[in-house]
Order: C-alpha cells, then structure tokens, then sequence
C-alpha cells in the first residue's frame, strides 16, 4: 500500500489524531513521575481488555539512560538474522509514528497502524468507562505495540522502556532478558538527582529469576543494579566484571562510512560458558557503541544458555550492518555531515570522543539545540571546547524547545567565564533548516558538519538529507 496515499486518508488521519489528542508527555516538560500520573494498574487493565497481547511472544525489556535504542536495534537485528519473527518498539519516532513499531526490521504500513488504533481505541474507552482514567499517548502506543506484535505473530519482543522503568508503560510484560544499558544523569525532574535513585528507577524493571545483563559501569548505579538483582534472584551479568569489549581498529570504508573492530570477551574465571569473539565488525562508531554491541552480546549468551538458537554469522552481519537512525548517522559527504540525538551530557560527551576519534584531522561545526529541561549549559559548553564553529537553533516541532536566545547567552556566559580557553565561534539562527542552511555555507568540503542536540532537531533536519 502507498504510503503517502494512505497517510494522507481521513482514517489514518483520525488514528493519529486520536493518539495525539490524548496526554503527550513526550511534549512537556510537566512529567511528574509518580503513580498517579504513571499508573501501571491502568496499563494492566487495558491490556486486559486487549486479551493481554503481551504474553503473546517472550520479551526482551530494555532500560538505561542512554544506549538502549542502539542496544535494541542490535538485538532485534541479531534475531531477525538468526530466523526469528522479531517486533521492535522503541521510542520517540523522528520522522513518523510507525517508526515506533518495527516487524521483521521494517516498521508497520498505516493500514496496520489504523486497524491497531481501531482495536484498542474501544477498550481505551471501556477502562475510561470504569473509573481507570484516560490512557496517556505512551501507554495507548505501548498497547498498540502489543497488538501489532501479536497480530504480526512475531517470534520475540524487543521492548524498549520510555521512561525510567519502574513505572513505564512497558514494564507490564514477564521478561525472558533484562538489559540495562549505560546509566548517568537524565530526566533528573522525575528520576531523582543522584545516579543511585536513577539507578533503582532503572532497575525496576527486573522480575523475580529472570536473568539480568547490566552495561552500568558507574559504581553508585552498578551497586544499586547488583543489589535489586541479589533482592529478586536474578542472575547478572555486568559490562567490566563479567565480559567486556576490545577495540581493536578502526577503519574507513566506501562512501565514507567508519566501522570499527573489537574482541568480546566473556571473564573466564566467572563465566566459563559465555562465547568469546575475537575479532567482530561495528558498524556503529565511538566506544560507547562498542560497550553497547558487548552488551548484546552478553544477552544473546545468556538465551543461548536458554536454548535459543542464535547464529554465529547473523550476529556478525548484524553488527557489520546495522545503523541505528540518526545515531552519529553519517548522512550527506562534502562536507561529512552527521545527525546525532545526543541529548544529555554523557551522549555529547560520547559524540565528541567518537568524532575526535574517527574524525582527528577535520574542522568541526555543529548545529545545535535541546530542550529547556535538559542541562542546556553543560552540553553547550562541551562543544564549545570541542567544535571551531556551533550555530545555536531550536526546534520548532515540540514545546520543549529551549529559545536559541537563551542558548545565545549562556555561550557568551561560557566565553566570559573562560577567557583564556579556545571556545568556538558562536551565532544564533532561529529557524532550525536555516541553521542548517547557514552551517552548510560555512563549511569547507573537508570539514566534519554535526547536527545534535535532541531527538526533535534530528527529526527536524534529517528529512533535508533524505533522497526523493
């Protein structure tokens, strides 16, 4: 079915419609985190109504601060290659709503999108009916997502969680794997201010047994991981005790894309059974997405252990292969131009390394905005350090946007404070495409052009690179 004929149709307009009618947390930066605005017993009640779709396939559930897109785009490409039926859902889209549930790799056509609204907009209603309350955006598309998944007859669910963990919509499901990715400050309003409450926020996803793979190497948010897991009697297995990842080189092929090689290598000493790799090809570049490929690596163990038949050459093709959307995505050449969703200190701090690492010799200009709730003037200041030039916008598309005006000032704040350190040329220009435009005038052909910021600016700005 033509995509564009069918999202241009009153029904898939009145799908959407309905969806985006309803509490978007995704478009606030109001989320108070508690149980009366995250309510789990609604989940559940409207999965009942469904005929719990999500028990319909095992899951694989993913939480983290940062990492868990790539690590769930990886996974379910790893059991896509091996021969299973997989479901994707991950959050939030950049370009359209169905980007958010993925079949077998590809994400579901409108028609699926309207007859799983028209499936669960009737039982929204009945639990709205019986006192339970409005269903919010994130919890009507988690349903919608079971649905699909179940009416698509997949194999595996590869599950990422929205918020948090111990109250997000998603953690209704009984797991075969818990993954936590790499754990740092994030969403600080509703997850709490040190690394140990977000930690236990995080890790409010494991179920009692369930086996658990960790990629939080931070000491306060590894203790809290280690603990919850002795609590609940669940086997863990955590990045840098019990496996690890190797860089090994790096290399640049054709059409400019950068891969890198790595050996994973499961501790002998405490995991005799894990299977080692000695050399493994990653698409995907920086150190932060070797650390995330071991972590994949460890879960595919982990089912192995469970009699889950992976394969050695899907995995390796995946790995090779797989491009997470706009994740240091390389999109246009001359000037290598990429789009990244850093949007906490931690990812830019990520980006930069990969940038320094795969990119050492080139002139760096970035495109940048955030939203208000995030820590605007540590990320901004990070780039100033690291970029000659960074053109300060704001997306148009979401309210959460920060006013290019204030990013304006706390880069002149940054240079008054720090007169003697090199810092980057700065200018503001509102209109996101027009920062772009300005930034690509700017360049040279050989200079490295970054768009980063937020997932809003990436979907803002990734359709000017895509071909028609």
């Amino acid at each position: 079915m033509n995509w564009i004929a069918t999202a241009e149709s009153e029904a898939y307009r009145a799908a959407v419609d309905f969806l985006y009618d309803r509490v978007n947390y995704e478009r606030t930066t109001e989320q108070p985190y508690n149980q009366s605005n995250f309510r789990l017993s609604r989940m559940e009640r409207l999965l009942v109504e469904l005929e719990n779709p999500q028990q319909a396939a095992p899951v694989i559930h993913i939480a983290g601060s940062k990492g868990k897109g790539s690590v769930a785009w990886l996974t379910a490409e790893c059991l896509r290659k091996s021969g299973y039926r997989t479901g994707l859902y991950t959050s939030p889209h950049l370009l359209r709503l169905e980007e958010r549930f993925v079949v077998n790799g590809q994400p579901v056509d409108p028609s699926q999108l309207i007859r799983a609204v028209d499936a669960v907009r009737p039982a929204a209603s009945r639990i709205e009916a019986h006192g339970h309350g409005h269903a919010t955006f994130f919890e009507l598309t988690t349903a919608i997502a079971w649905w699909l998944f179940r009416d698509q007859a997949v194999d595996v669910n590869v599950i990422e969680v929205g918020l948090g963990g111990r109250l997000d919509s998603t953690n209704v499901c009984w797991p075969a794997l818990c993954i936590i990715t790499s754990i740092s400050y994030d969403h600080q309003q509703q997850l709490g201010n040190t690394l140990t409450e977000i930690a236990r926020e995080k890790a409010g996803i494991l179920k009692p047994g369930v086996p658990v793979i960790s990629g939080a190497t931070h000491p306060e948010a590894a203790d809290v991981i280690s603990q919850v897991a002795r609590e609940r009697g669940c086997k863990l297995r955590q990045l840098g005790i019990d496996f690890s990842a190797i860089s090994i080189d790096r290399e640049q092929g054709r059409g400019g894309e950068h891969h890198q090689w790595f050996a994973y290598q499961p501790s002998p000493a405490v995991w005799p059974s894990g299977h080692p790799r000695s050399r493994l090809g990653l698409r995907l570049i920086g150190k932060h997405q070797l650390s995330n490929a071991s972590v994949v690596l460890a879960g595919l163990d982990i089912l192995r252990e469970h009699a889950w038949k992976i394969d050695e050459s899907a995995i390796e093709a995946s790995l090779a292969e797989t491009q997470v959307p706009a994740r240091i995505q390389m999109v246009s050449e001359n000037p290598t131009t990429i789009i990244d969703t850093a949007h906490n200190e931690a990812s830019i701090t990520a980006l930069i390394d990969a940038i320094e690492e795969h990119f050492p010799h080139q002139r760096k200009l970035a495109v940048f905005s955030a939203s208000r709730e995030k820590k605007c003037f540590e990320m901004l200041e990070l780039l100033m350090k690291s970029f000659q030039e960074i053109i300060l916008t704001q997306f148009h598309l979401n309210p959460r946007a920060l006013p290019a005006q204030s990013l304006l000032s706390m880069a002149e704040h940054i240079k008054l404070s720090q007169p003697h350190t090199p810092t980057a040329k700065v200018q503001m220009v509102e209109d996101s495409s027009a920062a772009l435009r300005a930034a690509q005038d700017s360049a040279k052909p050989d200079d490295l052009l970054v768009v980063t910021g937020s997932f809003f600016l990436a979907a803002e700005l990734l359709p000017c690179f895509q071909k028609t």
